[in-house]
């Protein structure tokens, strides 16, 4: 795989990775570098991942929304809800998606008896998502490294919560870097660490001005460097260097 990615990228004009740990990637394989840009995915931040202006978001909601697949760390938010009940009795964890763990995580929820606590909600569309966002107290995403090594290549799901002013938990996956900033745009624990995620929900459940202020700094964060318009510029921008060395390749040979 190393040995067709370093062909690829050699006879690429241009060549985008989401992120900069895709890029670290590349170095290590020893890919040509000098070509490749990174450039993350972009989200609708203008008109649909926004925040709400009608209903008030929840104080005991916790959303996850993802594929249930190992690389997500659901177990591990699971793992943490117990002690987050212990300081708010309260709270409920709401999970959008599906994937091959439903049904073991489904079964670590019934055994630490929390069924009445935690809502398989499946996959929804992605235009019912913002009013999932709106409403949630805070949005955690404990992703991991899976024991084969997959791990987020950027966490696009993130980027939505932060663009509807929902304050985020997240762990230290290295993708995580491009998007979250400790205490300034969200909390970050350490990945696969329950009672640390659990501490720092609870710090946002039991904090409505921090959490308030976490939201809007994510959501500032997220509309200057994630928004469509942003993520489109800066494509048409290596686009047009690539014609320019063309025409310049062709003048030469005039």
């Amino acid at each position: 795989m190393a040995m067709l990615q370093r062909a690829v990228i050699k006879r690429a004009a241009a060549v985008t990775v989401v992120s900069q740990t895709m890029l670290e990637r590349l170095c290590e394989i020893g890919a040509d570098t000098s070509k490749v840009h990174v450039i993350s995915m972009g989200v609708d931040l203008t008109c649909r991942f926004t925040p709400g202006t009608t209903a008030e978001r929840s104080t005991t909601e916790i959303l996850f929304v993802g594929r249930l697949v190992e690389k997500k760390g659901l177990r591990h938010l699971i793992d943490a809800l117990p002690a987050i009940l212990k300081q708010h009795p309260r709270a409920h964890l709401n999970i959008i998606g599906s994937g091959p763990e439903s049904a073991r995580l489904l079964s670590q929820a019934t055994r630490l008896g929390l069924v009445s606590k935690v809502t398989f909600m499946g996959a929804l569309r992605n235009d019912e998502l913002p009013f999932r966002y709106r409403q949630a107290a805070v949005f955690a995403a404990p992703f991991v490294i899976a024991d084969g090594g997959d791990q987020e290549g950027l966490g696009l799901v993130l980027v939505e919560a932060m663009g509807c002013g929902c304050p985020v938990v997240t762990t230290t996956v290295p993708a995580v870097n491009d998007l979250v900033h400790n205490d300034t745009t969200g909390l970050i624990v350490p990945m696969g660490d329950a009672p640390a995620l659990a501490k720092a929900i609870c710090r946002i459940l039991s904090d409505r001005s921090m959490a308030g202020l976490l939201g809007k700094q994510a959501r500032d964060f997220a509309v200057d460097r994630y928004d469509w318009a942003v993520k489109a510029e800066a494509y048409a921008g290596v686009l047009k260097r690539i014609a320019m060395r063309g025409d310049k390749m062709r003048d030469c040979n005039n």
